[in-house]
């Protein structure tokens, strides 16, 4: 705060009148006669009045919500489950052992515990660009699911095995029912689980590098099996 400067002003008793009497003319709408006696008494200023305002609302915003954001190379498909089935039965077809290593125990993972999912062999490597497990197993590239009839979104989940898939004519191919739909994400049942899912659904996914980065998928042109 700056210091305060003394001002030392003379003025006269007929400059005080007119000061008076334009402050009376513009603030009261009073017009002094010639005949009007004026006085002036110097009191003190009012106390300045303390006025407590209500608090000011944040605006309201009318914008729509934004919901998730799906990234353009996505892909929608059937997403089934492996390791066990929609209600935590065995799946006698299948050892619960997935391709992949899990780096906390060393060991492969256990596709019946395991929040994770599978991608089939002719989508995946050629995607990442790479048949290294190593990279896989170190979650240097995972999976984000899209499901529409929630608009959740189930990023960064570990890839813990291959498939589903099938082999025509010696080539690895890719599953597709007898309307198309392609059968190209398999989901644990503790994923299943916390999708609250219960039964094969249509989702959008896509494969994500370490550094969130959405990749292209390659491989989509692989043969097909319709089962």
């Amino acid at each position: 705060m700056p210091n305060p400067i003394l001002i030392d002003v003379t003025i006269s008793p007929s400059q005080l009148n007119e000061a008076v009497t334009v402050w009376l003319k513009e603030k009261r709408g009073t017009t002094l006669s010639e005949d009007d006696i004026l006085s002036v008494h110097i009191g003190k200023d009012p106390a300045p009045s303390t006025v407590i305002l209500p608090p000011i609302s944040p605006p309201v915003s009318t914008a729509p919500l934004q919901g998730p954001t799906v990234p353009s190379v996505a892909i929608k498909s059937l997403a089934t489950v492996f390791g066990l089935g929609y209600k935590g039965e065995p799946d006698p077809e299948d050892n619960g052992e997935g391709a992949f290593i899990d780096m906390s125990t060393g060991k492969p993972y256990d596709t019946r515990k395991v929040v994770g999912v599978s991608v089939p062999i002719p989508i995946l490597y050629p995607t990442i660009g790479t048949t290294d497990k190593e990279v896989v197993s170190k979650k240097l590239f995972t999976v984000s699911i899209f499901r529409e009839k929630t608009s959740q979104v189930f990023p960064s989940l570990a890839i813990v095995d291959l498939g589903p898939g099938e082999s025509v004519n010696g080539q690895h191919a890719l599953l597709v029912d007898k309307s198309g739909n392609g059968h190209y994400l398999d989901r644990t049942y503790p994923l299943c689980k916390l999708m609250n899912s219960s039964d094969n659904e249509e989702v959008q996914w896509w494969i994500e590098d370490s550094a969130g980065n959405p990749l292209p998928f390659k491989g989509l042109d692989a043969p097909k099996k319709v089962i």
